[in-house]
């Protein structure tokens, strides 16, 4: 389930970026990741608002510890989570520059705008407040930044991946060995995923792209936190041409189970069909928004992880380049 932000976030106005659009800011040295997530405040005297906020500290905390190759960015304007950016920073900040719905709900393309503008990283993207990574991600990901520098792979890319549901403990307390701090290695995290299951390939909860693959501008405003803007922008990723890399083979992206269950996107809210209403009215579709319809992933190969071409899901132009790869291997 995604998280969302205080409702009394920035709902109308358009926000102001950190540099002029197209710039690209000074590259922070060795930055390969920027990520982004939205947080929202929990009553911590009840036992699920605990639960909830340390899941969400564990989520800031495993990207902290992933090093100075992960820039992190959390979009509130609550003080309780202002709080845990600055016990993070300086590799996690907080920022209010975003834009929500009429009802509060943190609008997805006004976050991607915002870090797209901001960071002079290869890759950027949202990810749920729930979601925890090892640094098998930054390993994904420099797998296919090779396969873009050596033409393997499209400049525009689009990585996603099945999420591993764990269930955390519930009361979830300080002192639980699955919350997370600073010095947690990823022994941890593996735990979690060893544990956990597997879950279905249209729950997506992570989309990092590479600069400039899509045109965030032209995208209509999805929310986050409700169904059905995960398969869209899987699906318009695959007619706009992206390729897609599905990293589940390597990389585990562990959901941690809240109170609330695996489905708490679909819990009924006052605008719980919004992104379905506007797939409706700007077009687009779901038939190609799963993780299945990746047309690459990611395997290991001994310590080394490496592309591996789908080509029933590959659009017409990515025949002959596929050709000329068939061709290579049997020389």
């Amino acid at each position: 389930p995604s998280a969302t932000a205080s409702p009394s976030a920035l709902s109308d106005a358009t926000p102001p970026l950190a540099s002029p659009p197209g710039a690209v800011p000074t590259a922070k040295p060795g930055v390969l990741l920027s990520v982004f997530t939205t947080l929202f405040d929990k009553d911590r005297s009840t036992p699920e608002g605990e639960q909830k906020y340390l899941i969400q500290r564990n989520t800031l905390i495993a990207f902290a510890n992933l090093g100075e190759s992960v820039e992190m960015t959390v979009f509130t304007d609550s003080p309780q989570i202002q709080a845990l950016c600055a016990e993070l920073a300086p590799s996690v900040v907080c920022s209010s520059n975003f834009r929500t719905n009429s009802h509060g709900t943190p609008v997805l393309k006004s976050m991607y705008l915002h870090i797209e503008n901001a960071t002079a990283a290869p890759f950027y993207g949202y990810v749920n407040a729930d979601i925890i990574f090892t640094d098998a991600l930054l390993k994904a990901l420099r797998a296919v930044q090779r396969g873009i520098h050596e033409g393997v792979l499209h400049r525009r890319v689009l990585v996603v991946g099945k999420r591993t549901n764990f269930e955390m403990p519930f009361p979830l307390t300080m002192s639980s060995p699955m919350v997370l701090n600073r010095s947690s290695g990823p022994s941890v995290i593996d735990k979690m995923a060893a544990r956990g299951k597997v879950f279905q390939p249209d729950a997506e909860d992570f989309f990092f792209v590479h600069r400039n693959s899509l045109d965030w501008s032209q995208i209509a405003d999805f929310v986050i936190g409700r169904v059905a803007y995960d398969n869209w922008l899987v699906d318009h990723a695959f007619h706009q041409g992206l390729d897609r890399v599905d990293v589940t083979n390597t990389v585990h992206a562990v959901h941690q189970t809240g109170h609330d269950g695996n489905m708490a996107g679909h819990t009924p809210r006052v605008d719980s069909n919004w992104n379905k209403d506007l797939a409706t009215k700007h077009g687009g579709g779901y038939d190609h928004g799963t993780t299945d319809h990746g047309n690459f992933e990611t395997r290991w190969h001994g310590p080394e992880m490496h592309l591996i071409a789908r080509p029933q899901w590959h659009a017409k132009n990515r025949d002959e380049l596929l050709e000329q790869q068939q061709s290579m291997r049997e020389a």
